[in-house]
């Protein structure tokens, strides 16, 4: 028994060998993937929470959709000089003005002709000047809708020019002049 035990030993521990130079590396990259798979799982549980919370920011910005479109009115993206110029008309008409004429000054051009320009990186501003005519009251009403008009503008400069009278109307319009600034994102 002595030498068959020897024997024994001898085969387990050769065995052991075999199976310990065979697997061992084995072991060893099933070790590193578990520990990669666990540091993946951790990885999917934070953008799962981050999808999760764009959900919520997602339900937010739906029920205060209204007031982002406000928002977009008064500062829109972009200087969008037609849709403002429409504007400007309507709001001269609807108080009884007629606009002679428009000019509009990008802080570019505001440089050139050495005006200030309010220093922003996000918003900007659009010089505008407008020469407009009628009575004093459709003026003050003009004042009074570019004061509550969705849109942001701020007049800077307001001067009176001649008054004409109208011989088919009998009516004495007077010649106005402002100058205001309009801001947009970008």
């Amino acid at each position: 028994m002595d030498k068959r035990g020897s024997i024994l030993i001898i085969l387990l521990l050769a065995l052991g060998l075999f199976v310990w130079r065979l697997f061992w590396p084995t072991f060893g990259q099933v070790y590193s993937l578990f520990q990669e798979r666990n540091l993946w799982q951790t990885k999917l549980e934070q953008a799962n929470d981050l999808s999760r919370k764009l959900g919520i920011l997602q339900q937010e910005y739906s029920a205060n959709e209204e007031e982002m479109n406000k928002i977009k009115t008064a500062v829109p993206m972009n200087e969008d000089t037609p849709a403002l110029l429409v504007q400007l008309e309507a709001l001269a008409s609807q108080n009884g003005l007629i606009l002679n004429s428009v000019n509009f000054l990008t802080p570019e051009n505001q440089k050139k002709n050495n005006a200030q320009a309010i220093p922003s990186a996000a918003v900007k501003t659009t010089r505008v000047d407008l020469s407009l005519s009628g009575s004093y009251g459709s003026f003050k009403n003009f004042i009074k809708a570019v004061e509550n008009n969705l849109r942001i503008m701020d007049i800077n400069f307001i001067g009176l020019g001649s008054q004409e009278t109208s011989v088919s109307a009998g009516l004495g319009l007077t010649d106005f002049k402002v100058s205001m600034n309009v801001y947009y994102h970008q």
